[in-house]
């Protein structure tokens, strides 16, 4: 059993930081909704056994707002966070849902999922019956080079729809977007794969929408990391992007199989994702972490990211992030720290 402080390092009233604190009122909803019923939410750092920063920001920039909280100075051995950004840096220990194999260290980072995904209520579970499509689907093509080459695929049971000219999706009409996810449910519940290509990150929250509706996902993801725990061969098909020209060949031999798939992907769903079991497995998951650095973990955590922060493409985030933090303190009326950082910590855990 561990007790958790749920936080964020986002400064409040920053009209530069967009929702900042949606994932972190995700998270304590599944800790209110939690059905194991091991892990306990406190409201005191002091006695907590994990500090889990829950934030809805790009992590370089989010990580310097971190390191100069009150928290992260005073407990970086018991500070751990959760990440959905696309392009994760593993600056803490944690779960991240979109860390490239290369970044990813047992001792550090644990895979794991989009909180979003259960709050998708438009996507619910149907059994297969007799599907339409062996295979579909919709989303943007412009993410990722792989998505672009699947639609070059042809097979007379396929469903594809492009979404990229109807980003972004937050300026669509409320009927328009409506209409566009009624599509999604009423295709994907017709299929009997779903296709999940990686997009800007190396997940993509299609994935874990098909294990809810009960659809076997494919998984077209060279550096993607499943979550530890479930049986992943059991309930999805896994493709190479090199190989995406195989797909329809591959999928018509197990045609006959969708349905059991479906059925076990949707207990995945349910014991390792669902908003009823999110916050107990990221719990356990950091728990895994703290064993596998032993009994003195470093004080430093973010030293082991500082290959990665070299990484051309990453070292230009990282630089973006430093002229935003700096140009944020200065417009602070607080020269200490980032505006309200302590004091949001602490209100925060006392919400919801």
């Amino acid at each position: 059993m561990a007790t958790v402080f749920l936080t964020s390092a986002a400064p409040p009233s920053n009209p530069t930081w967009s929702y900042p604190y949606d994932e972190l009122d995700r998270m304590k909803e599944s800790a209110r909704r939690d059905r194991f019923g091991v892990h306990q939410l406190t409201d005191d750092p002091d006695a907590a056994d994990l500090i889990l920063y829950v934030d809805n920001v790009g992590t370089p920039r989010h990580f310097l707002t971190l390191w100069s909280s009150e928290l992260f100075r005073r407990y970086p051995e018991k500070c751990f966070l959760f990440s959905k950004d696309d392009y994760a840096i593993p600056f803490l220990p944690g779960v991240y849902a979109s860390l490239p194999q290369r970044w990813n260290r047992t001792d550090h980072t644990r895979s794991g999922s989009y909180l979003k995904a259960f709050g998708h209520n438009y996507v619910p579970f149907r059994p297969l019956e007799s599907p339409t499509y062996l295979y579909s689907f919709i989303g943007k093509s412009t993410t990722h080079p792989v998505r672009t080459a699947l639609l070059q695929l042809s097979h007379p049971r396929q469903y594809f729809k492009d979404t990229a000219p109807l980003w972004p999706y937050g300026d669509l009409s409320p009927d328009a977007r409506r209409s566009l996810e009624d599509n999604y449910r009423q295709v994907s519940h017709e299929s009997a794969f779903i296709l999940a290509p990686r997009g800007v990150g190396t997940s993509s929250i299609r994935l874990f929408e098909s294990l809810r509706m009960g659809r076997a996902p494919v998984i077209i993801s060279n550096d993607w990391v499943p979550p530890e725990g479930p049986d992943w061969n059991a309930f999805s098909v896994r493709i190479s992007e090199e190989e995406i020209d195989t797909l329809p060949s591959r999928l018509e031999s197990i045609e006959d199989q969708a349905a059991e798939m479906g059925m076990r992907a949707r207990e995945a769903w349910t014991e390792w994702f669902s908003v009823e079991a999110t916050f107990h497995r990221v719990v356990d998951w950091c728990l895994d972490i703290q064993s596998e650095q032993g009994a003195s973990p470093s004080r430093r955590p973010y030293l082991k990211a500082l290959p990665q922060c070299l990484h051309p493409s990453y070292f230009r985030m990282v630089g973006s992030a430093v002229r935003h933090h700096f140009s944020d303190r200065g417009s602070s009326p607080s020269s200490g720290s980032p505006t309200g950082a302590s004091s949001t910590e602490t209100a925060l855990s006392k919400t919801g």
